[in-house]
């Protein structure tokens, strides 16, 4: 996970001050392998990286955020469990608050079938116990409606 995370700082760092190469192609490195790792760690059980390590990145690196939005809002419903499923709730929850509202909300607009799937899928569980996934999805929801 540490060489994940050094990895990933680096092709960071190289975005802003690699000149003359083609910024755009190193963005899209940049947010592949960000997928990558969100897939990595939502669906694989022996995933070496920690929850600890997407919020740490997305502080760092906030202009990653978009990037992982449509992720996000497809891993509240498709995680490998429940907990996952909460804690890419809770993720996406704090990544919707690092960035401007009105950027948020048309990223859920344009993710409005998978969006509308993740607020049905949080209104069937029992999820509203844990105060602190319920005021995320409060957050959410005021976002994406």
């Amino acid at each position: 996970a540490e060489s994940a995370a050094v990895a990933y700082a680096y092709l960071q760092r190289c975005l802003h001050f690699i000149e003359g190469t083609d910024v755009e192609c190193l963005e899209t490195l940049a947010n592949d392998s960000l997928q990558a790792a969100l897939m990595d760690f939502f669906t694989k059980k022996k995933s070496k990286l920690t929850k600890s390590f997407f919020p740490d990145l997305f502080k760092k690196v906030p202009s990653l955020v978009p990037a992982a939005f449509p992720t996000l809002i497809e891993l509240t419903v498709s995680a490998r469990s429940p907990y996952l499923q909460n804690e890419a709730l809770l993720l996406l929850g704090s990544a919707a608050q690092m960035i401007d509202a009105d950027e948020a909300k048309s990223l859920f607009a344009d993710n409005e079938a998978e969006t509308k799937a993740m607020l049905d899928s949080f209104a069937a569980s029992g999820a509203r116990k844990n105060a602190k996934l319920t005021k995320r999805m409060a957050v959410i929801r005021a976002l994406a409606e």
